[in-house]
This record gives C-alpha cells, structure tokens and sequence, in this order.
C-alpha cells in the first residue's frame, strides 16, 4: 500500500526530534513539532511561554548547517506547539513520531494521548533505541499494533539518510 506524508507530528522537540522535523520539513513534509509545556506555565500565557521546550527545538532545527542550512520555507513547514494545547494538531498528520525521554512509562502515557487525539489510520512510531516497542504498545489493542512499529533514524538525521524500521507483531 502506498502512502503519501504530507503531515507529521514529531513528539519530542531535543537533538533527535528537532533533527527528524528538519529532515521532514526539508523533503515537504508539514511537521507539527509538540513537546512538554513550559515549566510552571499556565493556558493562558503567551506561546513562547507554553511551547518553550518546542521552540528550542525550532531553533535547534534553523541553527543546522549540514547538509546545508533549512531555508525559511523549509524552517515554516515546522510548527512548534506542546502537548497540552496542540495535541488536536494530530487529527491530520499522517504519522506521528514520537521521540521522548526513554523510560516506558512517559512513553505509554503520551502514547495513550496520541491515540485518543490522532488519525485512527495514522502510522504511529516510537524512536526508541532501548525499550521493546512491544512493551509501549501492550495493551493498545490491534488497532494500534497493526499501525505501530519502532523507527530508528540515525544522528543527524539530514546527514545520514538511513532509517530502521521495527515492525511490531501486528
């Protein structure tokens, strides 16, 4: 089956997650970039307040120079957000990255959120580099399983085009 990415959501806004957004962005992918809210922050302060975390990431993504650096079209593709207010910017992606902090538990709990907000048929991947991804997915369901698997990019990925795919059982 072939599918098209015209939008996706890369959860996890560090060196990883910025890298994976400017990679996107650069091939024309619309990204929704999401992470924690700002700390001690409130709904009703200003973005650059609630998103700290993802416009960081932003910035992380402008200050790449290899291979080359993100023109500004490219850099607008990316849109900063957090997971509290943005989580409905879901609803469209066609896949859903997610790229946190590697403990099972933050990864289940954000998951949870991502299948209630997201697609019911987008792909949804953790990038993962030690926990089983049968672990994050237990208890999903198959709906879940059969859209599920481990993604692998390698750092930095718009530098080193490889990408492993782990298929989950479903």
């Amino acid at each position: 089956m072939k599918r098209e990415m015209r939008k996706a959501a890369v959860l996890g806004s560090g060196t990883m997650g910025s890298g994976i957004a400017a990679l996107l962005a650069s091939v024309g992918v619309e990204v929704a970039l999401l992470d924690i809210p700002g700390k001690d922050s409130t709904p009703s302060d200003p973005p650059e307040v609630r998103s700290a975390a993802a416009l960081a990431g932003l910035e992380r993504a402008r200050a790449l120079k290899a291979p080359a650096p993100l023109t500004e079209a490219e850099l607008a593709r990316i849109h900063p957000g957090n997971f509290d207010d943005h989580l409905g910017w879901l609803t469209d992606a066609d896949w859903v990255i997610e790229v946190v902090v590697e403990r099972l538990d933050i990864k289940r709990a954000l998951l949870e959120k991502v299948v209630a907000a997201a697609n019911p048929d987008a792909i949804l991947s953790t990038n993962t580099s030690g926990i089983p991804i049968a672990s994050i997915s237990a208890g999903f369901g198959p709906d879940v399983g059969r859209r599920f698997l481990g993604t692998h990019f390698f750092n930095p990925p718009r530098v080193l085009k490889l990408l492993e795919l782990i298929p989950g059982a479903e």
